[in-house]
Formats: structure tokens, C-alpha cells, sequence
């Protein structure tokens, strides 16, 4: 397994959410608005770190590439 580099979505989505997504997926933010998580192996370690950093914010897994913590 290989780990991964994760970002926030600083954009709130029309849902409500801001995304997080692994670097190179189709669906990735702009460059503004693309916040580094860092370097992991599991998603769900990218989310407790966008959570601890944001915790007002509903923030939620890209369905494209980060579907393991994506909840809609």
C-alpha cells in the first residue's frame, strides 16, 4: 500500500460540504482553494485532520476518489 497526499476543498460545495480529495483526482479543487491534509494511507486519517482543523465545517470524502469516507 502506498500512501497518499490529501486536500481539503477550502469551497463549500452546493451540498453544504467541503471535499477531500487525493491529489490528481479528476475532480480536484482549484489551486486557491485546495488546502494540503498531508500524506497518508487511509482517508479516514486525512478526515480526522481536516476535522481537527475545521470542526464547524461538514466536510465529507470525494465519491471519486475518496469513496471509502465518502457519506452521500
Amino acid at each position: 500500500m502506498e500512501a497518499k497526499d490529501y486536500y481539503l476543498n477550502l469551497h463549500e460545495q452546493p451540498e453544504g460540504e467541503h471535499e477531500i480529495h487525493i491529489k490528481g483526482c479528476l475532480y480536484f479543487p482549484a489551486a486557491e482553494n485546495a488546502e494540503y491534509l498531508g500524506r497518508y494511507f487511509y482517508a479516514v486519517n486525512a478526515l480526522a485532520e481536516a476535522k481537527r482543523r475545521y470542526p464547524s465545517w461538514n466536510i465529507n470524502g470525494c465519491c471519486h476518489c475518496c469513496d471509502e469516507i465518502d457519506t452521500d
